[in-house]
């Protein structure tokens, strides 16, 4: 497996499967970042992405994750979709073509920007312009994207205009939104629910 080296942090790849309820076949895997410092201990993966780095400097180390992921996915004869995230500041750092830089990485591996789903930020939508834009522009380019409902956002507007392939819902947080009309509106739109945080049967 390929390890990264962000001075001095040692970021890894590793995977949690994506399960589809009726049958419970796995259709994909979520990259995740696990991080281990200078002496080698393990290390909170949010600490690679709090330094003081200028906003370059955070584009390029949510690019190298990326990158990250598919070397040791794709290669490695990983089946089905790579979720990956992106941090909210890629989207105001990276003025246009979203996804251009990730899509030159894949082409290399040759693998098709389809077997991608982009994880958009939570807190993308507060900037609206922003994370519309950066949306399209990763579905122009191939990739399907993923839209997290913010907890107590009503209003589903924004994610209509971004026209993503799928809209993550925390479960215990849909129980309280009548989830089956949330996801009828899903689906009515042609966006497929993907539940996070379901801790029972």
């Amino acid at each position: 497996r390929v390890v990264a080296r962000s001075f001095p942090s040692r970021p890894t790849s590793p995977v949690q499967p994506v399960v589809r309820p009726a049958d419970r076949a796995t259709v994909g895997y979520q990259g995740l970042v696990r991080v281990r410092g200078a002496t080698g201990d393990p290390a909170a993966p949010w600490t690679l992405f709090a330094g003081e780095l200028e906003v370059p400097g955070l584009v390029q180390l949510d690019r190298l994750c990326r990158t990250l992921h598919a070397v040791n996915f794709f290669p490695a004869g990983g089946a089905g979709s790579l979720f990956l995230n992106v941090d909210s500041r890629l989207l105001t750092g990276v003025g246009a073509d979203h996804g251009s830089y990730f899509e030159a990485i894949l082409a290399l591996l040759g693998v098709r920007p389809d077997r991608v789903v982009i994880v958009m930020p939570a807190d993308a939508v507060d900037n609206p312009v922003a994370f519309v834009r950066s949306a399209i522009s990763y579905r122009v380019r191939g990739f399907r994207v993923l839209v997290p409902l913010a907890a107590g956002d009503g209003d589903l507007s924004h994610l209509f205009l971004a026209d993503p392939h799928y809209v993550s819902v925390d479960f215990p947080e849909a129980i309280e939104r009548e989830p089956r009309s949330l996801v009828g509106a899903l689906r009515a739109r042609g966006i497929r629910p993907v539940g996070r945080r379901i801790e029972g049967e």
